[in-house]
């Protein structure tokens, strides 16, 4: 017979069915509450009037659902922290919420839209509060969202390709890596990190099982003081070409006393790598700007190498530029 239990969902007033041996009494005021509450997930109930398509709302549901000590987990966790996220990653927010489970012997709920991450915990500090909601920390949910990437997308490493496709990211592994890594980045941003990359680092030596290739891979390649998840996609179209690590985001001084963040830059041989963003083409004044600052750090020496958001998707010239600045 179906009975139901009441317990609060953080907050809601929520009930959450469970089957068990019960009254006829119980029995009819489940069959009350089906009729009359608000579904959120199947076998949770609220009574307030909760958005049941809120992302809080669902957490909370699944986690109502879920073994004690569960906590949401990879994209879930960035969507409820207000992190920026790359597209693939963003389209699928919406379609699912990731849990983890922090024993591999207990069963996360088996509902429609629910991705359990079952494994004994291996990250410090494993969670925190976000929105209300318990989270595992930034850096567990970012390996738990690359390990579920990897498996999802069946990811393997590229062999060695030809020179006349190095820079390009359109194969799937190489998407897959890109979304890694900005995923990665966007933790541990110039302004308002979310964490450090040595938090990351320990998480990553502990990660193991399927899916962690793409971990270390993708970790290798993981820098802090971005900017921009096309700054990104710049240094590994750099990257892949062939051309030595860069610096993000490195401070130049001039003798004027005038300070510049260059994009991506090689200070030993004075190679700065500037994208130029959306308002480059739409604001005149932007546009000057940016002409008047390649100037002047072109009379101290620098070599300036302007970049777009076309030139990533097809590089040959941006590479070009780039191999004459160095010389090659």
């Amino acid at each position: 017979m179906w009975g139901f239990t009441r317990r609060p969902l953080d907050g809601h007033s929520a009930w959450v069915e469970t089957i068990q041996l019960s009254t006829g009494l119980a029995a009819a005021e489940a069959r009350q509450l089906r009729r009359h509450g608000n579904r959120l997930i199947r076998g949770v109930y609220s009574q307030d009037g909760a958005d049941p398509a809120a992302l809080t709302t669902r957490a909370r549901a699944v986690l109502a659902v879920s073994p004690a000590g569960s906590a949401v987990t990879g994209v879930t966790t960035f969507a409820l922290g207000g992190v920026d996220l790359p597209g693939g990653s963003k389209a699928t927010v919406d379609q699912r919420i990731h849990v983890f489970v922090p024993h591999s012997g207990e069963r996360g709920p088996r509902r429609a839209g629910v991705v359990a991450h079952r494994r004994a915990p291996h990250c410090a500090g494993l969670t925190h509060r976000q929105s209300g909601v318990s989270a595992a920390s930034w850096s567990h949910s970012w390996v738990d969202a690359v390990r579920h990437l990897a498996r999802e997308q069946s990811w393997a490493p590229w062999p060695n390709e030809p020179p006349g496709v190095r820079g390009r990211f359109e194969s799937p592994a190489k998407r897959v890596l890109l979304e890694a890594v900005q995923l990665g980045d966007a933790l541990i941003r110039r302004k308002g990190a979310l964490t450090e990359l040595s938090a990351l680092a320990a998480c990553v030596a502990a990660s193991n099982g399927p899916g962690s290739s793409l971990v270390r891979h993708a970790f290798e390649l993981v820098r802090d003081r971005t900017d921009s998840f096309t700054e990104t996609w710049t240094r590994l179209v750099v990257w892949d070409a062939g051309f030595p690590d860069p610096v993000v985001n490195h401070e130049v001084w001039l003798d004027s006393q005038e300070r510049f963040f260059l994009d991506l830059a090689w200070p030993d041989r004075k190679i700065a790598l500037e994208y130029q963003g959306a308002d480059h083409f739409r604001s005149e004044r932007q546009a000057f700007d940016d002409q008047v600052r390649r100037g002047i750090l072109q009379a101290h020496g620098w070599t300036v190498v302007q970049v777009a958001y076309r030139d990533l998707s097809d590089p040959h010239s941006l590479l070009r530029q780039l191999a004459r600045a160095f010389g090659w």
